[in-house]
């Protein structure tokens, strides 16, 4: 299979591997599934609570696709069948408020949302204010380019992949289970401060803090906001979660960074390119959301123009150290192929006070594109650039 040719050729020179790949979908098999954690805390032993529909071209709301239940953890799956698309995640029920220790319920009328861009295979998707926050970003067309966007936004102002990472209970318990990563529980106390900030017994109170955090221009400030309400949780009666002041983690310390887009492409192309493999320097200042292996958040990665669809790519983040800037380490391969134009974006953390400048500079020497046989394009350059 041409694909998996192209890909051992590439990875083979990157050592990344495909198994820890994020961004543009593809896939042959026929049955498609997602399945995730719906939490504001979590929204335990729901009954049909979780819809999930088709999202049309202009990004309006399509088809019911899959009706499923929540479990004992917040945790659900849905079985989409030959559906492989954009799609509207909903979800209601009722939940154990972090700030108040009460009940709270989300109405059907007024669900929870969160929307990906592609279902292909079995992924992960949360459902959780961030991920509601990340809808309303989009607007109020929920297109392939909307949601990557959003979801690509809140993930790095967070620190985290608001998608792909699963929150757990808010309790000492839960937080220091065998298995549960830093990431899960930074998300779990990032909805206990989004639950700080509403302080209620309503679950309007919490849609209100979301449209507010929105409406924010201000990103500085809606740190600031943030970053006070997290303290302010760690000293509330309720914090079940063992976390104090002292002890909350240095990536919700960060939150509140602005992003930049860094915008790949490849350029001197005439013909059909089917892989690239590259190394970026990061400007100062500049980070990745990543786990603790370096793997990159595939909420952050957007493949984009012909190169979407069916391309795989693999993304491996090192911090700076010293002098060393932080880099990142990326494969794309592409089956079909695609022309020359941008092909990546890479939503990256820019600390507050910090301008960007990305530039072709940043690019270490052996940046590869690749034909069909795996061999480089005679005359083909990547040029990067960038959105503050």
């Amino acid at each position: 299979m041409r694909l998996k040719t192209l890909a051992s050729m590439i990875i083979a020179t990157t050592a990344l591997l495909l198994s820890g790949c994020g961004g543009g979908g593809g896939g042959g098999g026929t049955t498609h599934a997602l399945s995730g954690v719906a939490s504001k805390g979590l929204i335990k032993n729901g009954t049909n609570n979780v819809k999930v529909y088709a999202l049309n071209a202009d990004g309006s709301k399509g088809s019911l696709l899959a009706t499923t239940s929540t479990g004992a953890k917040g945790d659900y799956a849905a079985d989409l069948g030959s559906y492989a698309g954009a799609v509207l995640v909903e979800v209601s029920g009722t939940y154990t408020d972090e700030a108040t220790g009460q009940p709270v319920t989300i109405a059907a009328n007024k669900p929870l949302r969160a929307a990906v861009d592609s279902v292909v295979g079995s992924i992960a998707v949360s459902v959780t204010p961030l991920t509601e926050l990340a809808v309303q970003k989009a607007g109020g067309a929920l297109t392939k380019d909307s949601i990557q966007q959003a979801n690509a936004q809140v993930s790095a102002f967070f620190n985290l992949d608001v998608i792909a990472t699963k929150p757990v209970d808010a309790s000492a318990s839960a937080l220091n289970a065998s298995g549960v990563s830093a990431a899960q529980k930074n998300y779990t106390l990032a909805l206990a401060a989004v639950s700080q900030m509403a302080n209620s017994n309503t679950a309007d109170a919490a849609f209100a803090v979301i449209a507010q955090i929105q409406a924010n221009s201000d990103p500085a400030q809606t740190a600031a906001q943030f970053a006070r309400a997290l303290t302010d949780f760690t000293g509330n009666a309720n914090n079940a979660t063992g976390v104090t002041a002292a002890t909350i983690p240095a990536e919700l310390v960060n939150v509140g960074s602005k992003t930049a887009v860094a915008k790949l492409s490849v350029s001197g192309v005439s013909g059909t390119v089917y892989g690239v493999d590259l190394t970026l320097d990061l400007p100062s200042g500049v980070t990745l959301v990543a786990d603790a292996t370096g793997s990159v958040a595939p909420a952050v990665l957007s493949v984009v123009g012909s190169a979407a669809g069916s391309s795989l790519t693999s993304a491996r983040y090192t911090a700076a150290s010293g002098a060393v800037p932080g880099k990142v380490h990326l494969a794309l391969v592409n089956g079909n192929g695609f022309a020359a134009g941008e092909f990546l974006e890479i939503s990256c953390a820019v600390a507050q006070g910090t301008t960007a400048a990305f530039g072709n500079s940043l690019l270490e020497a052996g940046a590869k594109v690749v034909n069909a046989n795996g061999g480089a394009v005679t005359g083909a350059t990547v040029t990067v650039g960038a959105t503050p």
